[in-house]
């Protein structure tokens, strides 16, 4: 019982670190900025064309906001921006958009790094 506690503690303090890691390497890698600057082109796009965003636009950056910083992995973030593009409700796209989506789509599905 005593060495399961031990591994279940050493597992639990090699999660933290690895997480911490995750976290330097977000923080430091540019990620966080470069999401905040895409979310304020969102919304300057969305409400320059008349769009509005489900409920009230602050909070709904603010959970975004929350939802990268938290992501930890450079994987979670992937998919995170995924989600966060999915919860866009957009009008009036670009061709141009459209033809670069799908690939755009599947490097966030494989991302393993920040960089």
């Amino acid at each position: 019982a005593g060495v399961a506690m031990l591994a279940l503690v050493a597992g639990a303090v090699l999660q933290c670190l690895a997480w911490r890691r995750a976290k330097k390497e977000l923080l430091l890698s540019g990620v966080l900025e470069t999401c905040e600057e895409l979310m304020a082109q969102i919304i300057n796009a969305l409400e320059t064309a008349g769009s509005v965003l489900i409920g009230d636009t602050a909070a709904w950056a603010e959970r975004w906001r929350q939802e990268f910083y938290w992501g930890g992995s450079a994987r979670k973030l992937g998919l995170q921006l995924l989600a966060f593009e999915a919860d866009i409700r957009a009008e009036r796209l670009s061709a141009d958009f459209l033809l670069q989506r799908e690939g755009w789509q599947r490097s966030l599905r494989s991302v393993q790094t920040f960089e």
